[in-house]
């Protein structure tokens, strides 16, 4: 049994495109407060996106067997200062990937090509809730010293489709 372990200490660039889904107005879920929204005062960013989140950082790619982790600081700017991220997938199933995160809000995101739509579940503060990410596509270009994911879902609510978010991480030695 091969227990190798290889740890590197990694730069991450990660950009995050995110597209708030216009409700109907007689829908349950169009009234403020019953999904998960943030109003943006500037209006829509670049492309039709609502919002767009860059951010630079430091982190650890963890490859162990047939797993590999890459585990990052979310961005303290955005109100996620005590909150830790890891990206989590097999090498031998690039295209399923679990994304965790600990801390003040925690939450497990699967998205997987294969199985599209999974239930999920985020926590803010003592409120947990349920949703589902619906993803439409995923790339996963890793290396051991450099890589990308891009990971492109929705979210549904009770069957409503919600948003659309378009996610990348770049990462390098």
């Amino acid at each position: 049994m091969n227990t190798s372990e290889i740890i590197k200490n990694i730069k991450i660039n990660i950009r995050s495109l995110i597209t708030e889904i216009d409700l109907p107005e007689d829908s349950p879920f169009s009234q403020k407060g019953c999904s998960p929204r943030v109003d943006y005062a500037d209006g829509k960013s670049e492309k039709g996106y609502d919002e767009c989140i860059e951010f630079s950082t430091e982190g650890t790619l963890t490859i162990k067997e047939n797993y590999v982790e890459i585990t990052y600081k979310e961005n303290e700017s955005l109100g996620m200062s005590d909150i830790e991220s890891t990206l989590r997938f097999k090498k031998t199933r690039p295209t399923m990937i679990n994304l965790i995160r600990r801390g003040a809000a925690p939450a497990s995101l699967m998205f997987d090509t294969e199985f599209p739509r999974r239930n999920c579940s985020y926590c803010l503060g003592n409120l947990p809730f349920s949703f589902c990410i619906c993803t439409k596509n995923l790339e996963n270009r890793f290396g051991e010293s450099e890589g990308k994911i891009v990971l492109d879902y929705e979210i549904e609510m009770h069957g409503v489709v919600t948003e659309h978010n378009i996610y990348t991480l770049e990462y390098k030695e």
